[in-house]
């Protein structure tokens, strides 16, 4: 605030704010000379620019093509900048006399007119999946999706958006997360290995590991005894790990892995006596030493798999070229959408991959750095 304000000690003057209510302006002989507009229904303001001249000069500055200029508006002071030589786009709740020289007159400010603009000229897409990973993300510290969760998956099913979870646990592991949300039809599982439809009880698409590369790295893992989990469609693990988990840090699972898994004595001799589809098999260690120790030993094994840090101490491995973006591909391909029409939700390593082939990806806010930076935002 200046006390005592004189114009006249200003140089150059850009634009000036007048109070005035509304009709009252018809009393001010010099507005007649002036080019002004009202801003609020208690005053207006007079400015002697041309937008266009402004935005010209950009494009100039920018070295770029006037023809590719979009400009929105809805007042008095935008009628300058509606010229031939570029996209005018006016507001719903526009002037008429703007309206008139429109290229195209979109929805009202409050109903979203930029946004259904852009959808009109296919500047950007509709999204019509959103796909969510669970641990770190659908998922809360008790390993349950909130009321406000469920309701705001519910919402965006009914607004006719396919909703999936895009995780890296089995079919075995999702039971009760289905009973919460029985709507969910499709899921792309074992990290991408697995895309499933619960509704025909079939799956879609899947790439799993091979019967030589199972054994193997069964082998390792009990080399060092450390757990390991063959997972498939059924989830298996050794029953005598499992009262241990927190010497593997994956205690905050034990509840789950009581109940949903396929306990066996010796799991290498359970696969080898009858080989079956495994997905993807974890291994969960004592230590982060002891992983690095076991990555090691996969590749002097001659193994070449895809292979992600998981949890604490954990070890995912799925056949090689296969991740939650190669997943999702093959579920929009049988839906017939663009993967340019994803949303796509999460926070781990095991992300990656879906979040840069999705038309929007978002991070968690408590995603490792290197997820966020791959994404379009973060929370």
């Amino acid at each position: 605030m200046v006390e005592g304000l004189d114009p006249r000690d200003y140089d150059q003057i850009y634009k000036v704010y007048i109070a005035c209510f509304k009709g009252e302006e018809e009393k001010l002989e010099s507005l007649k000379k002036l080019p002004w507009c009202r801003f609020h229904k208690e005053y207006l303001f007079v400015e002697p620019g041309d937008k266009s001249k402004g935005i010209k000069r950009m494009v100039e500055h920018l070295g770029g093509d006037i023809k590719d200029v979009v400009v929105f508006g809805d007042e008095k002071n935008d009628l300058s900048m509606f010229i031939p030589e570029w996209t005018s786009i006016a507001m719903g709740n526009g002037i008429d006399e703007l309206k008139k020289k429109a290229t195209y007159v979109t929805t009202d400010a409050n109903k979203d007119g930029i946004y259904n603009a852009c959808l009109h000229y296919g500047w950007i897409k509709e999204r019509y999946l959103l796909a969510l990973d669970m641990d770190g993300t659908l998922l809360n510290s008790q390993k349950k999706i909130s009321d406000k969760t469920i309701e705001a998956i519910n919402k965006a099913i009914d607004a006719g958006k396919i909703v999936i979870l895009n995780t890296g646990r089995c079919p075995a592991e999702l039971k009760e997360y289905r009973e919460v949300l029985p709507r969910l039809r499709y899921v792309n599982c074992v990290s991408g290995a697995l895309v499933y439809d619960y509704e025909e009880e079939r799956s879609i698409y899947e790439s799993p590991l091979s019967e030589e590369e199972v054994k193997t790295l069964i082998r390792i893992g009990k080399e060092t005894d450390e757990m390991v989990h063959l997972m498939g469609i059924t989830s298996v693990v050794e029953k005598d790990k499992v009262p241990h988990m927190n010497d593997y840090y994956m205690g905050v699972y034990q509840p789950m892995y009581e109940e949903v898994t396929t306990k066996v004595d010796n799991i290498y001799d359970y696969y080898a006596g009858n080989p079956y589809s495994v997905h993807k098999l974890n291994i969960y260690h004592h230590s982060k030493a002891a992983r690095d120790h076991t990555r090691q030993a996969v590749k002097e094994a001659g193994l070449e798999l895809e292979m992600k840090d998981s949890e604490a101490t954990g070890l995912e491995m799925n056949a090689k070229g296969v991740n939650k973006g190669t997943g999702l591909k093959q579920l929009c391909r049988h839906l017939g959408i663009s993967i340019e029409e994803t949303i796509v939700v999460g926070d781990a390593d095991n992300d990656k991959e879906a979040l840069e082939v999705a038309g929007l990806s978002v991070a968690m806010g408590n995603a490792k750095e290197s997820i966020k930076a791959v994404s379009y935002t973060h929370l």
